[in-house]
C-alpha cells in the first residue's frame, strides 16, 4: 500500500518539532512489510524535516498536501502514487483517503504510544481491508477510484 503520513502534529511535535515516539520503528517495519511510505504536508515539501528526523531512507517521496478539497485537488496533482491510505491528525483529511486520524502530538511526550497503534491498524487494513481501531476512518464513498 501507499501510505501518506502528515508531518506537523502527526509525525512531530506541532509545537516543539520533537519527532514521535516510535515513528522509526514502524515505520521501518512497514517497510519491512512491502507498503511504501510518503509524507505530505500543508506547509510543503518536507525533506528538510524528514532528513532531520533520520528517516530518509524510509520515505519514498514528499508531496505538497491539499488544503482543500481534499480528494478532487490530490487528482489534479497528478502524483505519482495516491494514497491507499492517509495517516493524519486532521479528520476530515483521513475521511477523505480513507485512513486514521490519529490525536494530535503537539509537544515532546515520552509516553505516546500511537504510533503502535498506527501499525496495527494498517496490518489489519492490509489483512481485512479494515480496521476496529476507533482511529480508523473509511474514505467518503462519493469519490471515484
Amino acid at each position: 500500500m501507499n501510505i501518506f503520513f502528515d508531518m506537523d502534529y502527526t509525525l512531530i511535535g506541532g509545537i516543539d518539532g520533537s519527532l514521535r515516539p516510535n515513528v522509526q520503528d514502524v515505520m521501518e517495519r512497514l517497510k519491512t512489510d512491502g507498503h511504501d511510505l510518503y509524507v505530505w504536508s500543508g506547509v510543503g515539501i518536507r525533506w528538510r524535516d524528514v532528513k532531520r528526523l533520520g528517516i530518509e531512507q524510509l520515505i519514498t517521496d514528499c508531496y505538497m498536501k491539499p488544503l482543500s478539497n481534499y480528494y478532487e485537488s490530490m487528482k489534479k496533482m497528478e502524483l505519482p502514487a495516491e494514497p491507499d491510505m492517509v495517516v493524519d491528525d486532521f479528520p476530515m483529511v483521513a475521511s477523505a483517503f480513507g485512513g486514521l486520524c490519529i490525536p494530535a502530538y503537539n509537544v515532546e511526550d515520552k509516553e505516546d504510544r500511537v504510533m503502535e497503534r498506527v501499525y496495527n491498524a494498517i496490518t489489519d487494513y492490509g489483512n481485512t481491508g479494515h480496521s476496529d481501531d476507533a482511529m480508523y476512518r473509511p474514505r467518503d464513498g462519493w469519490h471515484n477510484s
